[in-house]
């Protein structure tokens, strides 16, 4: 159908009728003309197509389809756009009457909304066709910013939700943690005593709330079978300061804190639907623990998360006339009053701690206080590593541009002559900026499909092996928040490699280029400045991956040999926690240690057996204070912080703990005998001053205890890393359990059996003494160990798969940029070669110009290495930050990758006929 057909000349008129009079009256004849103007340029072919040759020979081979989806559009758009004439002279007339003054709005403007939009569609079916026709670069181009844009989606989707997102509370920068700090200027964190924790709530007027939190651990007989749960005893406005409703019934009340009233339970909401099924009815309802019944009086909001990990909480009860000021074992959190920020409260608690060491100064002296955003707190210890990684993403996703970018330069070389040919027919610099646009969006689009595809294959994964390392891993998947980060990163890179490519074929002289005579115009001396400065950068940042991955690697290899003061081989563990043990008296906890563990060491292949409460490495405990007798330690204040474990006789032979001085217990540590203890070397060398422990006399609490309180320091043994693997060994005091029995802990065994038959065999055994007991979190000695470098080993993983995909993504664009040398300088090569330059003397030019960007790649990378892995200083372990040969290694690798890169160009540079080349010229 043409313009001056009778059908399309009806349906012009009556499209028309949807503009106003006024508009129909001035403007329809020149809409006319421009609608017949285009159809004429389509059907005489499309002026970006024309260097091509195919503009007109598409229209025609496929004039059908192209005139109906012409014709279609043209007056589909005339049609909405004369409805929205419509709708603007409405609008002038109303603001013509609120201002007179105002300018109409031209109606004209519609028609160049037209013509940008056929402008566009031009442009991404250029960009189409031009990456049909080039399906090897297409492909390339996709898939290494695929890798980039899933790589950056996939740290995107955990940094987010565990570093940026607010905590789910309402007004969570008020929600703050409350800490404790030891004197000194390097003073350790710890937690809180009941008593000090009693002083800031009646004294505090900062805080608008104030509760504490600590483990509770109960076995549950309401199940099929017995199960070990882990849950938190808190105070009564735990759930308050959190702010968030309940899902059913209510939290705690003041009364509920006191002993005798605390027989009431909120469960978690994973707990309340996985064992009762999401059941309103369940409020009222009594779960036995530890053979009490506990009245179920509300089911907590799904996303209280802190502390992590429990299934129920219980109130907290205090008996604080029975309370040590220094025995700190609380987590507090607190509330800040509206208005108060968080230097307020610091301040204000800073000033309380103050006073409360000038009232207690034995247990108080030198003491603080910090006061830290929960937020804060929580991601304290994995915000270096996130961030680390983040860091290493972002230099794979720029060395990943950077081959792109060196992939679209030589392709934009190679295409000097069609953008010099649409230069003469009268293309303009904005339409050839426009086409090489479009054509690096459309590409970076593709690729960002396939990175969010990438991103939620490695976003799983990357959770599911993080679970227990990270906060809120519950929230990291492919959201909305993903996708838009993921098409920003696409717009940004297309933006930026189109306008590299357009400005590489505006650097070219339109008169140069067409006198070679469509053999191309070649490659200026700036567009190979411009590549190999690209090409150097890619080195200098995977170097400085490679590096940073090394010395991460180095770290982990040492902390995996770190001299944990027990032999983990052939070691198993089980957690439990006697059922009804605060209501047992001492004879019958001790006469379930002498059943259990000769159960247990009576079965065939196990060759020791003990108890220890709590387990190294596996539970955590807080230091109290022990007494000196003056005369024997030496020392100038009998008063002492250590930790203290119960284990029982041949603790110390199962776990491998070698002992140093005196003797182990034995079963004549009774409790009708002398009270005995053992130390660590920790304790010796900071409170005895590394005289002999042996006969030295101890107890928990003041000096003035009775006699029959005090114990006898009988042996010493080595230290055992009990907080991380990164922390030496603290003072430690060991007592025998037959004396301070102890109804929860861990079960110790070594055995050469299998694990799972170990496992079995220790359970029936335990059970023939205990049938409701269960054993938990069954794990081997060497897992205990992993669980302290898990942290360290996901970094130094993910950091060196990113420094391998740089390295690699580097070895390509080496490898792309010669392979486009040589082919660009086929006649120079060809030409020497005819000349009589041998096969070493074409290795030798272009091995020179792939190396010359790898050496200032090695230079750049050393350099930003030097500056930037002090930033890595907490998360290096044994290691210097400067050690040669983290630096020297990856050197030595990549200058090998980059010579083996160059072998392949080079051959094919040796390999020129000149005789061949010369007849084509």
């Amino acid at each position: 159908m043409r313009p001056e057909s009778l059908p399309a000349r009806v349906l012009f008129t009556l499209i028309m009728f949807a503009y106003p009079r006024v508009v129909r009256k001035r403007f329809a004849e020149e809409m006319r003309l421009f609608v017949s103007d285009s159809y004429s340029e389509l059907v005489g072919g499309d002026g970006g197509s024309a260097v091509q040759g195919c503009g007109g020979t598409a229209a025609r081979r496929y004039g059908g389809r192209s005139t109906a989806a012409f014709w279609f559009r043209t007056y589909w758009l005339l049609l909405m756009n004369g409805f929205g004439c419509r709708l603007d002279r409405r609008r002038s007339r109303r603001t013509a009457r609120k201002n007179p003054t105002s300018p109409a709005p031209d109606p004209m403007r519609r028609i160049g909304i037209l013509e940008r939009g056929r402008n566009l569609a031009r442009h991404l079916k250029h960009a189409i066709r031009s990456l049909r026709r080039t399906p090897g670069f297409a492909l390339t181009c996709v898939l290494t910013l695929g890798l980039g844009i899933g790589a950056c989606t996939t740290i995107f989707c955990v940094v987010y939700p565990v570093l940026l997102s607010p905590l789910p509370y309402p007004e969570t920068e008020e929600i703050v943690s409350l800490h404790e700090r030891s004197p000194g200027p390097d003073g350790r964190r710890s937690w809180v005593s009941p008593l000090t924790l009693r002083d800031w709530k009646e004294r505090s007027r900062q805080f608008e709330r104030i509760a504490s939190w600590r483990l509770n651990i109960f076995t549950w007989t309401g199940g099929p079978e017995p199960a070990l749960l882990q849950g938190w005893a808190v105070s009564a406005g735990y759930f308050p300061t959190m702010g968030l409703p309940m899902t059913l019934g209510r939290g705690f009340a003041s009364v509920e804190e006191q002993p005798g009233n605390e027989r009431v339970v909120v469960l978690s909401h994973g707990f309340w639907n996985l064992n009762f099924g999401g059941d309103s009815a369940v409020l009222g309802q009594s779960i036995i623990m530890d053979g009490v019944p506990y009245t179920i009086v509300g089911v907590a909001n799904p996303d209280i998360e802190y502390p992590p990990g429990g299934d129920y909480w219980i109130p907290a009860t205090f008996d604080y006339d029975r309370e040590y000021r220094d025995f700190r074992y609380l987590g507090v959190i607190g509330r800040l009053r509206d208005d108060v920020s968080l230097a307020d409260g610091q301040t204000e608690l800073a000033q309380l701690s103050e006073t409360i060491a000038s009232e207690n100064p034995e247990t108080n002296a030198g003491w603080s206080a910090e006061v830290r955003g929960l937020k804060d707190t929580q991601v304290a210890g994995v915000r270096p590593i996130l961030l680390g990684m983040t860091v290493a993403v972002g230099l794979l996703l720029l060395i990943a541009v950077g081959n792109v970018t060196n992939l679209a330069i030589g392709r934009s070389t190679n295409r000097q002559t069609d953008f010099a040919v649409r230069r003469a027919l009268g293309a303009s610099n904005t339409a050839i900026v426009g086409m090489c646009i479009t054509e690096s969006l459309v590409m970076a689009t593709l690729g960002s499909v396939l990175g969010v595809i990438l991103a939620a294959w490695g976003t799983n994964t990357l959770a599911t092996i993080a679970l227990r390392s990270l906060p809120y891993t519950s929230s990291i998947a492919v959201d909305a928040r993903a996708l838009a980060f993921a098409l920003c990163a696409a717009a940004l890179v297309g933006l930026l490699l189109g306008l590299l490519s357009a400005a590489t074929s505006a650097s070219n002289n339109l008169g140069e280029t067409l006198k070679a005579g469509g053999r191309g115009g070649g490659s200026t001396k700036r567009t190979f400045r411009v590549r190999e400065s690209v090409l150097t950068a890619q080195v200098g940042m995977a170097l400085a991956l490679l590096i940073g991955a090394t010395l991460l690697a180095q770290s982990l290899y040492n902390l995996s040999r770190t001299d944990v003061g027990f032999t983990p081989d052939d070691l198993l563990t089980f957690s439990y926690d006697l059922p009804g043990a605060w209501d047992q008296d001492a004879g019958t906890l001790r006469l379930f240690y002498n059943d259990a563990l000769g159960q247990i060491v009576g079965v065939p292949g196990i060759q020791a057996a003990a108890a220890v409460t709590p387990m190294p490495m596996e539970m955590g405990s807080a230091p109290s204070s022990w007494s000196l007798t003056r005369e024997v330690a030496g020392w100038p204040d009998p008063t002492v912080m250590a930790h203290m474990r119960t284990v029982t006789p041949g603790y110390f032979d199962t776990m491998g703990i070698r002992l140093v001085a005196g003797r182990a217990f034995d079963q004549t540590d009774r409790e009708d005998t002398e009270q005995v203890a053992l130390v660590n070397r920790a304790f010796v060398n900071r409170y005895l001053q590394g005289r002999s422990a042996l006969g030295v006399r101890i107890t928990a609490g003041d000096a003035d205890a009775d006699e029959s309180d005090w114990s006898t320091i009988v042996g010493v043994v080595q230290n055992v890393r009990f907080r991380s693997l990164t922390t030496e060994g603290e003072p430690e005091i060991y007592i025998p359990m037959q004396q301070f029995p102890s109804g929860w802990g861990h079960l110790v065994v070594r055995s050469h059996l299998p694990r799972d038959v170990l496992a079995r065999a220790v359970t029936d055994a335990v059970q023939q003494v205990e049938p409701d007991l269960p054993l938990a979190n069954i794990k081997s000695g060497e897992e205990i160990i992993a669980d302290q470098s898990r942290v360290s080993r996901i970094s130094t993983t993910i950091t060196s798969l990113f420094a391998f995909m740089a390295a690699v993504l580097a070895a390509v664009g080496i490898l792309g940029m010669l392979s486009i040398v040589v082919a660009q300088r086929t006649k120079e090569l060809g030409l020497r070669i005819a000349l009589g330059a041998d096969s070493g003397s074409i290795w030798r030019i272009v091995l020179l110009r792939g190396m010359r960007p790898v050496l200032f790649g090695l230079a750049l990378g050393i350099a930003i290495s030097l500056a930037t892995t002090r930033f890595l200083e907490s998360q290096i372990h044994n290691v210097s930050t400067l050690d040669p040969l983290a630096f020297l290694l990856p050197a030595i690798g990549f200058t090998i990758l980059g010579v083996l890169a160059c072998v392949v160009p080079s051959v094919r540079a040796s390999r020129v006929d000149p005789v061949g080349l010369l007849r084509a010229e």
